[in-house]
This record gives C-alpha cells, sequence and structure tokens, in this order.
C-alpha cells in the first residue's frame, strides 16, 4: 500500500496486548510500521504477532516482565538485533490497581513506579541514544491517563502517571535538540475487559459514550507521524469524550 505514514518506522511497543496498547500496534502496522511487540504474557504477545505477520506485516515479540530488572536491555537489544535502530517508542505498559490512598501495598506501589517510570525512562534513555547515534528523528509516546491531572482514588496509579507527564516533558526537551519528539496521550474512560461500559460515566462525558481503543490509537498514529505532528513535542493529548470537562459540582446533564 502506497501512502502510508511509518513506511520507514520501526516500532517498539510496551504493553502491547492490552486493548489500547493492542490497537495502537494494529494500527501502526496499517501504517506501515515494522513493530516489535513485549507484554509479560508470551501466549497472548506471540498471538497478537502471528496475526500481524499473517496479514502481511513485518513484527517480532518478546515476553518479558518490567518490573524484573535487565528486562528493558533484554528488550531494546532483541529489538534492534530483529530490525535494526528503532524510530519509535510506545510505552503503554502499566499495572492496574484499585487501592485506595492510604491502603496500596508497597509491592503495589513499587511495580506499578518500576513498570510506568523506570522502564519508561530505562527504554528511553537507551533507545534515545541510539537514535541520536544514527540521526533519527525517532519519536516516542507515552500513555497515561486522566488520574495524573485529577484524584479519581487511585494514587499509585495516578502518581506513576504523573510522573509519566513529568518525564515527557523532561525528555522532550532533552531530545528535542536531536530532532527526536515525545509526547503523550491521557486516555478517559476507554471500554476494555477489565474497564467495561459504565452508564454513569456515559452520563457525564459530552459525547456520550465510552472510548474505544481505536480512538487512542488513531491519535497515536497522529502523534507519532511527522507530517502531521512534526512540530509537537512535551505535551500531554487528552482523548476523553470531554469527560475531564465534567464539574463535580454539577450533576448529570
Amino acid at each position: 500500500m502506497t501512502g502510508q505514514l511509518l513506511a520507514n518506522d520501526a516500532a517498539l511497543v510496551t504493553g502491547a496486548t492490552s486493548g489500547i496498547g493492542a490497537a495502537i500496534v494494529r494500527a501502526l502496522a496499517r501504517e506501515g510500521a515494522r513493530t516489535f511487540l513485549t507484554d509479560d504474557t508470551t501466549k497472548d504477545v506471540g498471538a497478537l504477532a502471528h496475526s500481524l505477520a499473517n496479514s502481511g506485516s513485518e513484527t517480532a515479540f518478546l515476553a518479558a516482565d518490567l518490573n524484573t530488572p535487565g528486562s528493558c536491555d533484554r528488550i531494546v537489544n532483541a529489538a534492534v538485533q530483529r530490525f535494526g535502530p528503532i524510530s519509535i517508542l510506545v510505552h503503554a505498559a502499566s499495572p492496574g490497581s484499585s487501592e485506595p490512598a492510604l491502603e496500596v501495598s508497597e509491592r503495589t506501589w513499587d511495580e506499578m513506579l518500576a513498570v510506568n517510570l523506570r522502564a519508561g525512562y530505562r527504554l528511553a534513555g537507551q533507545l534515545g541514544k541510539i537514535m541520536m547515534r544514527h540521526k533519527i528523528n525517532g519519536r516516542m509516546l507515552f500513555i497515561t491517563s486522566l488520574h495524573a491531572q485529577t484524584p479519581r482514588g487511585n494514587p499509585a496509579y495516578g502518581a506513576a502517571k504523573a510522573g509519566l507527564e513529568a518525564m515527557v516533558r523532561e525528555l522532550a526537551k532533552a531530545l528535542g535538540p536531536h530532532g527526536i519528539r515525545v509526547n503523550a496521550i491521557a486516555p478517559g474512560s476507554i471500554a476494555q475487559n477489565w474497564f467495561p461500559k459504565a452508564e454513569p460515566t456515559i452520563r457525564v462525558t459530552p459525547l456520550r459514550r465510552m472510548g474505544k481503543p481505536e480512538d487512542v490509537a488513531g491519535i497515536a498514529v497522529a502523534l507519532l507521524a511527522d507530517q502531521f505532528s512534526g512540530f509537537v513535542t512535551g505535551t500531554t493529548v487528552t482523548v476523553d469524550g470531554g469527560l475531564s470537562l465534567h464539574n463535580w459540582l454539577d450533576g448529570p446533564s
């Protein structure tokens, strides 16, 4: 197919088998990118990679737990060995959490920050150096959350995602002079297996529906394609159907 936006790119995607991560992977593949997938489940990430390969996309995968020291190095080495210098990083991996304030276990806290922040920073640092060495106009995209912006009863998740947004700004400032763009997407309520449709949320969302993983994937492609966002870096794009416009003083309209 001609006119593909990412035909010259090789992308490394973490959290590749989640709803949002998998939708982004498929969108990148449709736009011609070679994709290296990683997640912590061999069966799921392998199945997605084989599905993409069967549809004609060039893809590879490695199952790895980002909470494990050394996992980022293994992922980057495997991706570079397979595809050469990587031009796109999408960090979508994150554990889930529902522990309220003052009840977050140390294990949950450590894992949340390790997968989101430690792994995100390590991957960005390694790939950023590769991009600079090969003079690649690279792009990095981090998936954050509305939890980063307002308290929503999930402090470990919110703190990790807020940290990611701060890291995005730091990386964008540091890597910008080398032609590398760094941005984030903050999804709102996206209907996935672990987060089904919720009528109360729909009632306070101006667009009156839950989001779909594909809603996030479309914005991801736009942010990663220089044709659309070549002068955009250090920002977080909210994809929430207007949910963040809701004032808690207002009742459902």
